[in-house]
C-alpha cells in the first residue's frame, strides 16, 4: 500500500462475522449430508481472495480473534474438499440439485456469491443467486414479515457483535428461529450452554463453553464460516493540540496541529 504523506495505516480488531447459512427446514436442505456437502464444497480462502483481495483471513467461527471463545480452528477445513463433498451428496442420494442463495446487492457480497456459485457447480450443484436490496433481504427470514422464510435456502449474512461472546451466540438459540436465526437451527444443548456461559467468571472455562457452541453450529451443517473481515484505519501522524469542553466533549474545529 502507498498511503499519502504523513499518514499511516493500522489494522485493528474487527467484531464482524460473515458466514453462509442454510435453512435447515427447507425440503432441499433437510438432509444433513446435503448441508455438509455444501460446507465441504466451499473453499473459503478462494472466496476471500476474490471478495476481499486476499486481505481478510478465514474465520474459525462467529467469535473473532481477541474475544473469549474464539476457536483455534474449524471442524471443516477452510479449503474444503470437493471429493468429500461429492461423497456426501452421493450418500444423500442427490444429483442435479438446484439451490438458491440470497444476499445483499453490494459488490463485495455479490463477489462472495458468485465465487460460491462456481465452487458448488464443481460438485454438481446449480446455484441461483438472488442479489437483493438491503430492505428486501433483511426481511426474508423473518416470520413476522410473511412467508418468504419458507423459500429461503442459502444466504450470506454479516453481523457485528460487542466484545463479549454472549453477543455473538445468543442470536442462534431456538427462541430466535424466525427472527435472526434464519438457519432455523435448534439445539437444546446450545440453549443450555448459552445460559451457562453467562454464569461463569473464569475466562478459560467460559471460553470452552463458547467453543463448544460453535462446534454445535458447524456440526449441524447449516453454517459455513467465512471471515471476521478487516478493520483498517488510515490516520494522519500530525501531532494535534486538543480542544474540548470542560465535560470532555471534543471541539474538533478548534484542534490545531503543532510542530515538534
Amino acid at each position: 500500500s502507498n498511503p499519502p504523506a504523513n499518514t499511516e495505516i493500522a489494522e485493528r480488531a474487527s467484531t464482524r462475522y460473515t458466514w453462509i447459512g442454510m435453512n435447515m427446514d427447507h425440503p432441499k436442505l433437510k438432509d444433513i449430508n446435503v448441508r455438509r456437502a455444501i460446507q465441504w464444497a466451499i473453499n473459503v480462502p478462494q472466496v476471500l481472495d476474490t471478495a476481499y483481495d486476499g486481505q481478510s483471513i478465514a474465520a474459525t467461527g462467529i467469535i473473532p480473534p481477541g474475544i473469549v471463545g474464539h476457536r483455534a480452528k474449524t471442524l471443516v477445513p477452510p479449503e474444503g474438499d470437493l471429493s468429500k463433498a461429492k461423497e456426501l451428496l452421493e450418500k444423500a442420494g442427490v444429483n442435479g440439485l438446484t439451490l438458491s442463495l440470497d444476499c445483499t446487492n453490494d459488490s463485495q457480497t455479490s463477489a462472495i456469491a458468485q465465487t460460491v456459485q462456481a465452487q458448488l457447480s464443481q460438485v454438481g450443484i446449480s446455484l441461483v443467486v438472488n442479489a437483493r436490496d438491503p430492505g428486501t433481504f433483511w426481511s426474508l427470514g423473518v416470520e413476522s414479515e410473511g412467508d418468504s422464510w419458507k423459500d429461503v435456502q442459502l444466504f450470506i449474512m454479516t453481523f457485528s457483535g460487542l466484545p463479549d461472546p454472549y453477543d455473538y451466540v445468543t442470536w442462534f438459540v431456538q427462541d430466535q428461529v424466525g427472527i435472526w436465526n434464519w438457519q432455523r437451527f435448534r439445539s437444546q444443548r446450545f440453549d443450555e450452554l448459552n445460559a451457562k456461559g453467562l454464569s461463569i467468571n473464569d475466562p478459560n472455562e467460559r471460553a470452552k463453553v463458547y467453543e463448544d457452541m460453535q462446534d454445535l453450529m458447524e456440526d449441524s451443517g447449516a453454517f459455513r464460516f467465512l471471515t471476521n473481515e478487516t478493520n483498517p484505519i488510515l490516520y494522519r501522524k500530525t501531532r494535534m493540540k486538543a480542544a474540548m469542553r470542560p465535560d470532555g466533549t471534543p471541539l474538533y474545529i478548534d484542534c490545531k496541529p503543532v510542530s515538534g
